[in-house]
């Protein structure tokens, strides 16, 4: 299960970060809609994050994300971040 959630997370991360990068001029989104498909995003995300647990994710990551950097990256800055967070600890 955690496995589950931790590859959910990281794709959720790497989707939002396409989207960010080419996702919102590919699907020409009104700044309305771009802020309505970030929104869901990070609630997800958020999600998921309550469920892992803070303490399974980098204190970075967490920052990014009460930030609001996770919302707007569109370089995959910090699914890569996790993705090595989580390599670290098997």
């Amino acid at each position: 299960m955690l496995f589950d959630r931790k590859h959910q997370l990281c794709r959720k991360l790497d989707s939002l970060a396409m989207y960010n990068d080419k996702g919102i001029d590919w699907r020409r989104d009104s700044p309305d809609q771009t802020q309505a498909h970030r929104t869901a995003a990070i609630s997800e995300i958020r999600e998921l994050v309550h469920k892992l647990g803070p303490d399974e994710l980098p204190s970075g990551f967490l920052e990014a994300l009460e930030s609001g950097a996770v919302e707007t990256d569109g370089s995959g800055t910090f699914v890569e971040q996790v993705k090595a967070h989580f390599r670290q600890l098997r």
